[in-house]
């Protein structure tokens, strides 16, 4: 997820249940002139793995289009993105989505960011 010039959270989740939550803030970053990403590691319970791969199980993103939101006109610097890379058997999809999108997005795909947020969220606040 990000923010052209303002913030970007990358969240990795692996198949041996490890994530990596990368939060960078470019605003304040360039201010104090010193780049100082919050890293968090860990390791996903059970019960978040569940929900994790049935999220994405229901997600549909390997039946979606590459992008979505990015035809529009005007300005769009401050926009939120979501890239979304999911990787199996060595094949990897992509999917780009503006959120200011007027396109419909499958239910599957905007629980899993919705759900993905709230995580990143969660786990992010012990940082803080």
């Amino acid at each position: 997820m990000e923010s052209v010039n303002n913030f970007k959270v990358e969240f990795q989740l692996n198949p041996d249940s490890t994530y990596q939550i990368t939060r960078h803030n470019y605003f304040f970053d360039k201010f104090e002139g010193k780049a100082r990403p919050l890293i968090k590691e860990g390791i996903l319970t059970q019960e978040e793995f569940d929900i994790f791969a049935g999220l994405i199980a229901r997600s549909k993103l390997g039946k979606m289009k590459d992008a979505y939101g990015f035809d529009r006109k005007g300005d769009v610097d401050n926009s939120i993105v979501y890239m979304v890379e999911l990787k199996q058997d060595e094949k990897s999809k992509f999917v780009s989505v503006n959120s200011g999108t007027d396109e419909h997005l499958p239910d599957g795909f905007n629980h899993l960011i919705a759900f993905t947020g709230e995580f990143i969220s969660d786990k992010m606040e012990v940082l803080e």
